[in-house]
């Protein structure tokens, strides 16, 4: 996968996974607040979270980034936002041991804020397997998984449209013939 099947791709996941926007900046975004149980943070308050999907130029994969802040605001300590995770990782069942092996607080590479990632090291690993196994859309297989790492899981009719209808549902070619994306693709407001 390179950037532009990178936006390709996540236009397709927008398409069918409507709470997902692009930002013309170059990343896909979900923001959404968690009020059930399970999801509250250790103070019992409302989560809001913000989840970006960028190109990393570095790793040549996408990169899943996240931002949590309590309702009134005030963003999550990283201890706190530790704790989160792994309560959300057993309550979906997707548990995978100690955030700290995989999460990390850095710079958000187009906003320039702190945010947590899903560290990048193994994802080439991970879409290789994609590309070897013959995912169709390796970065919606991708995303499926390092969701599930922050308690998210993808929705069953999103889920169920990759695998019926393929990635390119929507009658247009992944590609236009120059291998770039074909002009029409627009982008939803922000």
């Amino acid at each position: 996968m390179d950037q532009t099947a990178f936006r390709v791709q996540a236009l397709q996941i927008i398409e069918r996974w409507p709470e997902w926007r692009w930002i013309p900046e170059g990343y896909m975004q979900l923001r959404w607040t968690f009020a059930g149980k399970c999801q509250e943070a250790a103070s019992g308050d409302v989560v809001d979270e913000d989840v970006h999907i960028v190109w990393s130029q570095s790793y040549r994969v996408p990169v899943l980034y996240m931002h949590l802040s309590h309702s009134d605001g005030a963003s999550f300590t990283v201890e706190e936002a530790f704790d989160f995770v792994s309560r959300n990782q057993m309550a979906s069942s997707s548990s995978l041991g100690d955030p700290w092996s995989f999460l990390t607080k850095t710079e958000h590479p187009v906003l320039g804020v702190p945010f947590l990632h899903v560290h990048p090291c193994r994802t080439p690993d991970l879409m290789a397997l994609f590309a070897r196994e013959g995912s169709a859309a390796p970065l919606f297989t991708w995303l499926s998984l390092v969701m599930s790492l922050i308690g998210v899981r993808v929705p069953g009719a999103v889920a169920s449209a990759f695998v019926q209808e393929g990635p390119a549902a929507n009658g247009r070619s992944e590609e236009g013939d120059d291998g770039l994306p074909p002009d029409e693709l627009t982008f939803p407001a922000p």
